[in-house]
């Protein structure tokens, strides 16, 4: 019943059919509702499983990230490590040749060595384990390069040893180091002798120092002569073979006696002032073949 102006109720009538027609549109109304609400939770749902994911995804971004500069930075080291090793066989390449030409040594088949650089990944950026794994691959190249030339010069180094075994003999008797620390006070050559003043052939090299200063072998020999001898005064003669021997004047004392075997620094008498001397000195002579030759022609240290 509703009210009209006048006063009087009215009856307002509503067939069955429009009720159904209400009661169906309301629940249609009511399904798409619940619809909406569960479409919504399933959106929600799936925005927090990606939110997770993301979370994981980005964790694992990161360990990634980590990872790779952890291999960026050993790479580094390696890729270092392996230059120097590069360096230093190149060094041991250049002292073999070096040694050959000295030794009129034919060089080895094995060629110059070809080895290259070892490039470095950039730290970081999207291509950096793409770059690692180039540069790993890089370096396993270089190893091998770096084994060839290894063995290439083991090889020729194991030919040289053989050649210097079958002469190591010879440089053991070679005069070549100083018999006494001291400083020369008359080169070999033409001088003015210090007792006369008269220009005369000087036949080796007067070394002044202390007195009572051990002399050394400076090669293998035999003691050829021990004794006073004219203005040399007390002398040791040793003889190296091969037709070179020495000559040590103006001891103070002798050491050694003839026929003794003497080893590269061994004492062979004591500095002194004896014979034709001013003062406290050795004076040294190298012969080849009994004619006197300037001693710092073998002389290498």
């Amino acid at each position: 019943m509703l009210p009209e102006q006048a006063g009087r109720p009215r009856r307002l009538a509503i067939s069955r059919r429009a009720l159904r027609v209400i009661g169906v549109l309301l629940g249609c109304i009511c399904l798409l509702l619940v619809w909406t609400l569960i479409d919504y939770v399933d959106v929600k749902l799936d925005r927090i499983r990606l939110m997770r994911e993301l979370s994981t995804t980005t964790v694992e971004r990161d360990a990634l990230i980590d990872h790779t500069a952890y291999q960026t930075h050993q790479i580094d080291a390696l890729s270092g490590e392996l230059n120097s090793l590069e360096t230093e066989v190149r060094e041991m390449a250049r002292l073999d040749a070096s040694i050959r030409q000295v030794t009129n040594l034919k060089q080895p088949d094995s060629g110059a060595l070809m080895t290259g650089g070892v490039g470095h990944p950039a730290s970081g950026g999207p291509q950096a384990a793409q770059s690692a794994n180039h540069d790993f691959n890089s370096m396993h190249l270089k190893v091998d390069d770096l084994l060839g030339d290894a063995r290439a010069v083991r090889s020729s180094m194991s030919e040289l040893d053989a050649y210097f075994a079958d002469r190591r003999g010879g440089f053991a008797s070679t005069p070549s180091i100083w018999p006494v620390k001291g400083w020369v006070s008359s080169e070999f050559g033409i001088r003015n002798d210090p007792l006369t003043g008269i220009s005369s052939m000087h036949e080796g090299l007067d070394i002044a120092t202390a007195y009572g200063t051990p002399i050394l072998a400076p090669g293998n020999g035999v003691v050829s002569f021990a004794g006073a001898w004219g203005g040399y005064g007390n002398t040791v003669m040793i003889n190296h073979g091969q037709g070179v021997s020495t000559l040590y004047g103006h001891l103070s004392a002798c050491l050694v006696h003839s026929g003794q075997k003497i080893r590269r620094g061994e004492a062979l008498g004591l500095i002194g002032t004896s014979g034709r001397s001013t003062g406290p000195h050795l004076h040294y002579e190298v012969q080849v073949n009994n004619v006197p030759v300037n001693p710092r022609l073998y002389i290498l240290q």
